[in-house]
């Protein structure tokens, strides 16, 4: 006996023909949390979802959990970070609906790293599986995948998610852990180190003094793109924006206008 099925209003909310899954994604979740706390193996784990889908297990406050499945399979996880983790068939998808939620420069990226056919599905399954980790939903195209340091990264304004991706049988797996946001003070410590700065830097120090040509912000683009895995929407603004508050919300995206 399972005891998530005390929320028959949540299961009858659910589609007909997706009952099954999500009953076959709450069973497997409850193995997990009973694996982390064995004493709820005798009463079995109470789990439930917030508003926007997102389940949790009422035992274990502090952990986080996401459940996925497809035609082949169903897979939940649980991290004491905030996690999501999505399963998706190949499939074709169109160039009309891949410009909805992916990039150029994503497509080109991941077709180093999979089979051609792979790539539309493996990019819309990183997504997914990134927003599930975030804190609330957010539409596919304001994740953008990057590689930093040889892993894929999939980042959101300030925050981002290092991907661990898995195929098999033309199934395609996507887990995503939440990493350190990008703060000012990394930007600072970024700063003294790329321009051997001795001054003390505050949100209101005017970086025109360091960074003096492009090949110096070419310099800092590419190093917390490489570490961090941020990439500004448009750099464009670093030339009307210099204080150093302003050049790290135009890196996350903060200020894109």
């Amino acid at each position: 006996t399972c005891h998530f099925f005390e929320l028959d209003s949540d299961i009858q909310r659910v589609h007909p023909a997706r009952r099954s899954d999500t009953i076959a994604g709450r069973q497997a979740l409850t193995s997990l949390c009973s694996s982390v706390m064995p004493t709820l193996r005798q009463s079995s784990p109470s789990i439930a979802c917030l508003s926007t889908g997102k389940p949790y297990c009422k035992e274990l406050p502090q952990w986080h959990c996401s459940i996925t499945h497809s035609k082949s399979q169903t897979i939940a996880a649980i991290a004491r970070i905030p996690i999501g983790v999505d399963c998706e068939g190949v499939r074709n998808i169109s160039d009309i609906f891949a410009a909805w939620f992916t990039t150029k420069e994503e497509e080109e990226l991941l077709r180093h790293l999979v089979p051609h056919h792979f790539v539309r599905t493996c990019i819309w399954s990183i997504k997914e599986a990134a927003a599930k980790a975030d804190k609330r939903i957010y539409p596919l195209r304001e994740y953008r995948i990057v590689q930093v340091a040889g892993c894929i990264v999939a980042t959101r304004s300030t925050s981002w998610w290092i991907v661990l991706l898995g195929m098999h049988n033309h199934t395609i797996t996507s887990f995503a852990f939440s990493m350190k946001s990008f703060t000012e003070q990394q930007l600072q410590k970024v700063l003294i180190e790329l321009f051997d700065i001795q001054e003390q830097l505050s949100s209101d120090t005017d970086l025109m003094v360091y960074i003096k040509d492009s090949i110096d912000l070419g310099e800092l683009l590419a190093h917390v793109e490489h570490t961090y895995g941020v990439v500004p929407k448009n750099p464009e603004l670093f030339k009307t924006h210099s204080k150093l508050s302003d050049v790290h919300k135009i890196l996350t995206n903060e200020i894109t206008t």
